[in-house]
């Protein structure tokens, strides 16, 4: 009675359960395949299986050691693979459409043009994985970890990526496209010639991302940090850029035409090359940054820091840069480049290099010119009238019909300048220096030298009191 009491007792899962399971993972074991769609090998220990080319579709594989196991080109659709180990598994090619992987380990798997569309990867260890031409289209990557996994030419379109971590990933070539990637961390990953329409970036971690030659048109990355990015031959026409964080990014090359870039960080940043054409770049940081040689032409920089920028041979006609800040700017080498018309009312460009350039029509009042170098510069009917010009260099400067009432030139130096038909009614000229200039008559000398003006003798005059130095 005792007996059969306790046989009563006995638990039935283990002989009706447990002991299928085994006999499953032994007959795994000895390599035969079959038969295995639908199983139940869950928290099975199949480390190093060969499983390669097995349906194991609808299998439930949750939480089993399938660690270093191959199953390449093995049928995984629908399979849960919850919790599952499949660190450094051969996973190539195989159909894992619509798995369940969740919370898995995949790390170092290879995982290289695998079926993954649907599949759920939600909190998965991806790091490190090869995933490169995969197919991820529709799946879910949430909080999935993707650092320094290999997802080129792998296609995400419409997968979600939200807080994933992709940082030092590489998705050169991937398709994104309408692929969620909202507060992601893309720091260092490589999205070249990446297709990134349609594409949700909210608060997306952008810093030091390579975006080398992508196609990003009208693309809205307001506020993104894009720090030390790699942009260079990025198509960013018409992108809005406003407030975003392009500090010591490369942007050489890339075109950037109509973009709004007001308000963003590109300080330090390399622009060499790049296409600024009708650029809006109103209070934007530019200071120290390369724009040696580039389309400027209709760009507004009204307001912007271009303290210690490179502007040489830079296309600055027709720009506004009304209250920008060009102090210590390098302007050199200007000379063939068309600055008529430009806008530079009210801006700071103290002790900037601006010899031989050509700024014909130019607006330049209430400008700070202080010590600025403007010898053999073309400013014929340009509007100097309040600028501070006070230690410039003008000697030679071609100044008809400019306008520079109420300037003050306080010891400039005019040596040789044109100025017929210049207006320096209520100029400062106390101890300015002028001497053999064009358009000054007797009675404006008069008048001029009763302000404190200086004349220095005329080279005629001079010339001849040395000679006769030398016959004495």
């Amino acid at each position: 009675m005792e007996k059969t009491e306790q046989s009563k007792k006995m638990p039935k899962i283990f002989c009706n359960d447990e002991n299928p399971k085994k006999s499953l993972i032994e007959r795994i074991r000895r390599g035969q395949k079959s038969g295995l769609s639908g199983a139940d090998l869950s928290g099975a220990n199949l480390r190093m299986a060969d499983l390669s080319e097995a349906d194991l579709s609808e299998a439930d594989l949750s939480g089993a050691n399938l660690s270093e196991a191959g199953l390449s080109e093995a049928d995984l659709s629908n399979a849960d693979l919850s919790k599952a180990n499949l660190s450094k598994a051969n996973m190539s090619e195989a159909d894992l459409s619509n798995a369940d992987l969740s919370n898995a380990d995949l790390s170092n798997a290879d995982l290289s043009n695998a079926n993954l569309s649907e599949a759920d990867l939600r909190i998965a260890d991806l790091s490190e994985a090869n995933l490169s031409e995969a197919n991820l289209s529709d799946a879910n990557l949430r909080w999935a970890n993707l650092s320094e996994a290999n997802l080129s030419k792998a296609n995400l379109s419409e997968a979600n990526l939200s807080e994933a971590d992709l940082s030092n990933a590489n998705l050169s070539e991937a398709n994104l496209r309408m692929a969620d990637l909202s507060e992601a961390n893309l720091s260092e990953a490589n999205l070249s010639r990446v297709d990134l329409s349609k594409v949700s970036l909210y608060m997306t971690n952008m810093n030091k991302v390579n975006l080398c030659m992508n196609y990003l048109s009208e693309f809205n990355l307001s506020g993104f940090n894009l720090g030390e990015a790699n942009l260079s031959q990025a198509n960013l026409s018409e992108a809005d850029l406003s407030e975003a964080n392009l500090s010591k990014a490369n942007l050489s090359n890339a075109n950037l035409s109509n973009a709004d870039l007001s308000n963003a960080d590109l300080s330090n940043a390399d622009l060499s090359g790049a296409n600024l054409k009708k650029a809006k770049l109103s209070e934007a940081n530019l200071s120290n940054a390369d724009l040696s040689g580039f389309n400027l032409s209709q760009a507004n920089l009204s307001g912007a820091n271009l303290c210690g920028a490179n502007l040489k041979k830079a296309n600055l006609s027709e720009a506004n840069l009304s209250k920008a800040n060009l102090s210590e700017t390098d302007l050199s080498e200007l000379s063939e480049t068309d600055l008529s018309w430009v806008n530079l009312s009210g801006a700071n460009l103290s002790k900037a290099n601006l010899s031989k350039t050509d700024l014909r029509n130019a607006n330049l009042s209430k400008t700070d010119l202080s010590e600025t170098r403007l010898n053999w510069a073309d400013l014929r009917k340009a509007n100097l009238s309040e600028a501070d010009l006070r230690g410039a260099n003008l000697s030679k400067t071609d100044l008809r019909e400019a306008d520079l009432s109420n300037a003050d030139l306080t010891e400039a130096d005019l040596t040789k300048a044109d100025l017929k038909g210049a207006n320096l009614e209520n100029a400062t000229v106390t101890q300015a220096r002028f001497g053999s200039n064009k358009g000054i008559d007797e009675a404006l000398k008069t008048a001029l030298l009763e302000k404190d003006a200086i004349f220095g003798i005329d080279e005629a005059l001079e010339t001849a009191l040395l000679k006769k130095r030398c016959n004495l």
